[in-house]
């Protein structure tokens, strides 16, 4: 088990025979972070209620949009 947070890890598997055989193959597992994106299919421009008053997407860790 690895935990959420992003970055490398390496993992191990060790594999060992009845005959007394012993190898290990490791690999690097990369989790990424997590990037949801939602946009929305209408807007709603100069309503009273201050709500989808622009369109533009909406998501976790967006900084920017042009």
């Amino acid at each position: 088990m690895y935990p959420t947070i992003h970055g490398s890890y390496i993992a191990t598997q060790y594999a060992y025979s009845s005959f007394g055989c012993v190898d290990s193959a490791s690999r690097i597992i990369l989790i990424k972070d997590e990037y949801n994106l939602y946009v929305p299919s209408a807007f709603t421009p100069g309503g009273n209620d201050n709500i989808n008053n622009t369109f533009r997407p909406i998501g976790y860790q967006l900084n920017n949009y042009s």
